[in-house]
């Protein structure tokens, strides 16, 4: 999840709240790039002969520190469901 907190302040820290108690919230926070980060087998002349706008456009030109929150369920304990019988195979009858 992509969070804007140059935006909306704090709002990182508020879906970490509102998530963790049914997710693991893993939080990364983007660093600053540099051209060795750049794909340049994609547009090799750009990194050669433009390595400042190949640098700018992988930043974005980003307001603030970028983050993005990684969140995977936590797992829930099994609960059985009200007033469902399970039935074997051989009490459904020929479908």
């Amino acid at each position: 999840m992509e969070t804007h907190d140059a935006f909306v302040p704090n709002c990182t820290e508020k879906l970490k709240a509102r998530f963790s108690g049914t997710h693991n919230v893993e939080q990364i926070v983007a660093r600053p790039r540099s051209l060795a980060d750049f794909p340049a087998a994609i547009i090799p002349e750009l990194s050669k002969f433009m390595p400042r706008t190949a640098v700018e456009l992988m930043n974005e030109r980003r307001t603030g520190t970028q983050m993005w929150l990684y969140l995977t369920a936590k797992r829930q304990p099994e609960v059985d469901a009200v007033g469902v019988e399970e039935k074997s195979n051989s009490d459904r009858g020929n479908l």
